[in-house]
């Protein structure tokens, strides 16, 4: 029942970074039904019922928001920009 208008080109190229903020979990089903690619969400995620496995299938990146870790969480996401 959802309504989804694109307006312009999406770009699908390699090496292709969105950011948003999203406002509901409806977000991320309607930006994930429109581009081939990968989400980043806080570690704890992972472990949520539901939310968790879907995300896991999806190939989200999961993250620590700890300042300690933030070298190993940009070594993750180098390269899944490097492996599309």
């Amino acid at each position: 029942g959802i309504k989804v208008v694109v307006k312009g080109q999406i770009e699908s190229g390699p090496h292709v970074v969105y950011a948003g903020n999203h406002i509901s979990y409806l977000d991320i089903e309607v930006v994930g039904s429109l581009l081939l690619g990968s989400f980043i969400a806080k570690k704890e995620l992972r472990d949520w019922p539901l939310f968790g496995t879907l995300s896991t299938l999806q190939r989200t990146i999961f993250i620590s928001r700890n300042p300690v870790d933030a070298a190993k969480v940009l070594e993750t996401i180098n390269a899944r920009l490097a492996w599309a």
